[in-house]
Formats: structure tokens, sequence, C-alpha cells
């Protein structure tokens, strides 16, 4: 479902980054691969507005359905994810939500690792500066794929690499079943309503490391 910011004072910002103007946050969000349909975001947004009295702004790099490969500092991808970064200065954290292609793929937890250790490091350096980085453990996507085995190998690797330095670990949008998953012609992730829940798992995340309120 497409979501649209519902802060009244319309706080809640994307940046279109083939343009270089901030927008309003309502999806579809103005991402690479021109996605038409919804994401979590405008009520990310909303809720941290909301609990923090401040605009609050996404620059959305997200290309669907890639694996962690496709974001190596050799890859198109990585050049996109650094002059994100670059175009709007510091900003506060990276929201890493992925994971369900390396399932697909069958990567070894060392490799998506070793992998998303190069991606942050390559980005860092483009960057000049080291802002956070949270790992959602993010592997079901049950209109896809039926392969426990495979998501509880990429959620392992989530975990190791969200232990090392820069790296923390995000909300578990995985556990998020049944009624919030798509329908199952769909191939979407979440429900209007798991669009909803994956988002306040987000804010609540963000709100406690970031901020330290409940």
């Amino acid at each position: 479902q497409r979501l649209q910011v519902r802060d009244p004072q319309r706080r809640v910002a994307a940046l279109n980054t083939e343009t270089g103007v901030w927008q309003l946050a309502d999806d579809p969000q103005p991402a690479p691969d021109h996605s038409d349909g919804g994401s979590i975001w405008p009520a990310v947004g909303d809720r941290l507005t909301s609990a923090l009295n401040v605009p609050v702004g996404f620059i959305n790099v997200a290309v669907g359905g890639t694996a962690v490969r496709q974001w190596l500092p050799t890859e198109p991808l990585s050049q996109r994810l650094h002059a994100a970064g670059r175009s709007t200065g510091r900003f506060r954290a990276v929201l890493w939500q992925q994971g369900e292609s390396d399932v697909i793929e069958n990567t070894s937890i060392a490799d998506y690792v070793s992998r998303l250790q190069s991606i942050r490091s390559a980005a860092v350096a483009a960057w000049q500066f080291s802002p956070a980085w949270y790992c959602a453990l993010s592997t079901h996507h049950p209109t896809v794929y039926n392969n426990p085995d495979g998501e509880n190998r990429i959620r392992d690797a989530i975990r190791q690499v969200s232990q090392l330095p820069g790296f923390a670990l995000g909300p578990d949008t995985d556990q998020l079943r049944g009624p919030n998953r798509g329908g199952p012609k769909s191939r979407r992730h979440f429900s209007a309503i798991g669009q909803q829940n994956a988002a306040e798992l987000w804010a609540s995340l963000l709100l406690r490391r970031e901020f330290n309120r409940p």
C-alpha cells in the first residue's frame, strides 16, 4: 500500500537523488529503482516526528530484489550509495533492510559478513564520517520461497555483522507473519497492516538507540 505522511506539519521529507530536491516523503519513494509501490518510511517518519518534534528526512537508495554482493564497492549501486550520502552532508544512520535475495542466492554466512563489512568501509571512506549502520533481520518472504534453513543462515550472518564495530542490530521484521504479509500472488513483503507494524519496529528501535526514548 502506498503510504502518505500523516504529520500535520508535513515534516517528513525524502531526498530525490536524481534532482537533488527534498520532497514530502509520500509513497512512492524517490528511489533509484523507480518503484511505484508502497514502503514503511512515511510511517517511520511520522512516528519519529511525533516523538521528537523535529523534521525527519530519508534518502532512499534501495533497489528491490538485490543481494548484498550487488552493493560491493566495485558495483554501480555502491557508487549511488556513496553519492547519496555525500549529497547531504552528515546524517544520523544507515537503515539496512535487506537479506531475502541472499536467502535465494544461498549466500554463506562468511560471505555475507565480509561483503557487508566491505560495503560499509567503502561508504565510510567516501563520506568521511561513520554513521550508525542498523541491520534489520529481514529474510522472510513467504510469497516467494519457503526456506527456513536459508533464512536462519542469513539471520545468523546479520547477527554476526551487527556485533562488529560500526554496526548495530536493527529490528526483527521477520517476526511479522500471517496477516502482516502480502497475499500469495502479490510477492509483496508486507500487507498494509504489516507496513505499519514494520514501521513501528523501526521507529521504536531508533527512538531507543539513537535518542534514549522509551
